[in-house]
């Protein structure tokens, strides 16, 4: 070998063709110029295949983790199913309070429940509107009903009473619906949090079991005690509420306002009819008005103004009974409907009864969607927090079931034999990619 290439050199010197070449020209040059051209190319992709690599050992690391192999050795088994039961239980307590630490690309965990009681829950109990279902025709039918063979003047509070509790009815099934997504949550919480102890089987379908009757024994009196704030909004309507009273001064100007102010506007200007000085309209004079005529009986339009008012307010049957005499009554129908024709006292009425309800049907929204999620956190979640260690103390801890318990699946064993020649393989190819960035070529 050392000959061919002395007699290689010796050709390229002695060649009057290569002579002034000879430097750069044979395999020895040929072999240092590719070895700094791979040698540069190693050092320009070393920074990603590092970056590569580390990603690849912190993976490992954690396989290495989740397997139990940084763990001591020769420890109790009894201290270190204490351990694990600490481990789960914490990690309940941190997913729910936001104790996520690697990026995700949805919401996990306590964020869900956040989004569940805000976004899913209050979002619907304030859309929902009481106009839909008080027509005119609804109010009219429940105000004469409980009047009565008393027709009346004023909105009965009976009214408002009854549409009210019927309107807050609506709240019930969402909130008990709230209640069943916050415990489907709150299962896979559990089984996200379970993954700690994946190693141990029966470990793992012990914690969940136990976990899943605790949420189950939560649930029943979450749920009623939700439909007892339901009961106790539609048993008492706080019309002594202090946004009550805007409401009902604001239904009292729809009905009365108008003409109660026209009336006091008429009293206090100066320069009205009846004060002093300004002529007075006929009729209100003083004098006696003069007797009419035999030929204006049928001319007076008041008379004929009042009989249409009190026509345009009767419904089917003040009709039937006001209309042309005929020789059959006939029967009462089994269905009795109110005409659509109102006055204009009844359509003010009604839409100050409306306007009523849906006002209250607001204040007790809010309460509901604010009281609800606070129920469900006092009785599930906050529950499972405080109760589930001392549960699974109570029914997993024992010396007996310590054993049994961290048995350890089959495959544990070649998946940490796996994982050690992987974290191997990782460090030797991290120690050569050092030496290579700090490698030079001797000249």
């Amino acid at each position: 070998m050392e000959a061919a290439r002395a007699a290689e050199h010796e050709f390229f010197a002695n060649s009057p063709v290569y002579c002034d070449i000879a430097d750069v020209s044979g395999t020895i040059y040929l072999s240092k110029k590719l070895n700094l051209l791979l040698l540069d190319h190693i050092k320009s992709v070393i920074p990603d295949l590092k970056q590569h690599v580390d990603k690849l050992m912190e993976g490992t690391k954690k396989q290495m983790d989740k397997l139990g192999m940084f763990d001591q050795e020769n420890i109790d088994p009894s201290a270190q199913l204490l351990y694990f039961i600490k481990l789960f239980s914490d990690t309940v307590n941190h997913t729910i309070d936001g104790g996520f630490t690697d990026a995700t690309k949805e919401l996990m965990g306590g964020a869900r429940l956040d989004y569940i009681f805000n976004e899913c829950f209050a979002a619907y109990v304030r859309s929902l509107s009481a106009k839909k279902d008080l027509t005119d025709e609804y109010i009219r039918i429940n105000s004469r009903n409980m009047s009565g063979m008393h027709s009346s003047l004023f909105p009965s509070d009976n009214v408002f009473v009854a549409l009210s509790k019927q309107q807050i009815a609506r709240l019930e099934e969402p909130s008990v619906k709230c209640v069943s997504f916050v415990y489907e949550e709150l299962l896979k919480i559990i089984d996200i949090c379970a993954s700690k102890i994946e190693r141990f089987p029966q470990l793992r379908q012990a914690v969940v079991s136990i976990c899943q009757s605790m949420l189950l024994e939560f649930r029943a009196p979450t749920s009623a005690h939700v439909r007892t704030i339901i009961s106790a909004e539609r048993g008492f309507i706080n019309t002594k509420h202090p946004e009550m009273e805007e409401l009902a001064q604001r239904a009292f100007l729809n009905m009365y306002g108008s003409n109660a102010q026209g009336g006091a506007a008429g009293q206090q200007q100066p320069g009205q009819p009846g004060q002093p000085g300004q002529p007075a309209p006929p009729g209100q004079t003083g004098q006696p008005t003069p007797p009419p005529g035999p030929n204006d009986k049928n001319k007076d339009p008041k008379k004929g103004d009042k009989k249409f008012e009190r026509d345009q307010g009767k419904g089917i049957i003040d009709s039937l009974v006001s209309g042309p005499s005929s020789q059959n009554m006939g029967d009462v129908p089994s269905r009795i409907m109110l005409g659509n024709q109102m006055s204009n006292h009844e359509q003010h009425m009604y839409t100050a009864i409306r306007e009523m309800v849906e006002g209250y049907f607001a204040i007790v929204k809010g309460n509901i969607s604010d009281q609800v999620p606070k129920a469900i956190t006092l009785l599930m979640i906050t529950r499972l927090r405080e109760e589930v260690y001392a549960r699974l103390v109570r029914e997993l801890y024992s010396d007996k079931k310590a054993q049994n318990m961290l048995s350890e699946a089959p495959q544990v064993a070649a998946q940490r034999k796996a994982a050690k020649d992987m974290m191997n393989a990782l460090t030797k190819a991290q120690s050569a990619l050092n030496t290579v960035r700090d490698y030079s070529l001797a000249s």
